[in-house]
């Protein structure tokens, strides 16, 4: 009988171990995926209020320094969002 109660003991002391990994392993997943989540939802260019892209659009710049000038304004915050 004593047989018995050592090896349900040992089987109750190795089931402890294993639910706290996966348990830890699921706190890490859950977490991982918030912070993916949450940099997925941050906005992907930055907005600073310039009206660069509207006059390239439009056509309204024609020589080569305004074109230039609304590309670097467009591209501006690529830069920052590591692009």
């Amino acid at each position: 009988m004593n047989e018995n109660n050592a090896s349900s003991q040992n089987a109750e002391k190795k089931v402890g171990p294993i639910v706290a990994t996966l348990i830890i392993v699921l706190v890490l997943i859950i977490a991982a995926l918030y912070l993916f989540a949450s940099k997925i939802n941050q906005s992907a260019i930055p907005t600073d209020g310039s009206d660069a892209t509207t006059t390239a659009a439009t056509g309204a710049s024609q020589d080569i320094q305004s074109l230039q000038n609304d590309v670097n304004g467009a591209t501006s915050g690529l830069d920052k969002q590591n692009f």
